[in-house]
């Protein structure tokens, strides 16, 4: 339903949870009772002044639903909260872009077609086919298999089937690589199902290195991660 797409892109963006009587674009109680089914969203009831109140909380299902859905119902929507969404996701897109140091251009595909190569200028750079410099060749929207199977071999190899494995850790083994291709290798290994990406709940945990390490998945840091067995 294209409503019920805006409004959980909408809550994913922004890190709303609105009570029922907040929800917009608003929703019957059975549409929301089918969010809840296809669990997507679950009613939380907490204390607020004094009074109980139910919110409706994004589960980890969404943020799965999320990575295979994008927001295409904003085209077809004349829906004020349709604006909303895009205005978010553009800005989160701007600011993605500004500390990645990407030029939005880039990400939005602005450029001609075809593959572009990050060379190696380092001794030390990973080696990904036994030569000393190794590009990594990405097309739109894609990582190099090699590339991906490095990074995939090394998130087992740190302990990732037992243990997590922290990006902070993760980023000293590929000192060389920007951290926009790794993060876009981690997102796809996460697409795969390879690997899930995760955030650390305990915030005296995090220390400045961990938090500037973390990937920014729709407005929430991603510190860790695990491979799926």
């Amino acid at each position: 339903m294209p409503k019920s797409e805006i409004l959980l892109w909408k809550l994913l963006l922004t890190g709303e949870e609105p009570t029922k009587s907040q929800v917009k674009p608003k929703h019957r109680a059975k549409e929301l009772k089918l969010l809840e089914e296809k669990g997507l969203i679950e009613c939380k009831t907490v204390v607020e002044k004094g009074r109980r109140i139910t919110r409706l909380v994004l589960t980890d299902k969404a943020w799965d639903w999320a990575s295979t859905t994008p927001p295409t119902a904003i085209a077809r929507s004349k829906s004020p909260e349709a604006a909303v969404v895009l205005q978010k996701a553009l800005a989160t897109l701007v600011d993605y872009a500004q500390r990645e140091n990407v030029p939005l251009a880039r990400i939005l595909g602005l450029r001609p077609s075809g593959a572009f190569a990050i060379a190696a200028r380092s001794a030390n750079r990973p080696s990904l086919g036994g030569a000393e410099t190794q590009p990594w060749e990405v097309s739109e929207g894609e990582v190099d298999p090699n590339f991906l199977e490095k990074v995939f071999r090394t998130c087992e190899e740190m302990g990732g089937r037992y243990y997590l494995v922290y990006l902070s850790d993760l980023r000293k083994r590929f000192p060389d690589v920007p951290s926009w291709l790794l993060d876009q290798a981690l997102l796809t290994l996460n697409r795969q199902a390879k690997i899930v990406l995760m955030n650390l709940d305990d915030p005296l945990s995090i220390t400045p290195e961990i938090e500037a390490a973390a990937i920014d998945l729709y407005g929430y840091k991603k510190h860790v991660l695990r491979v799926r067995n």
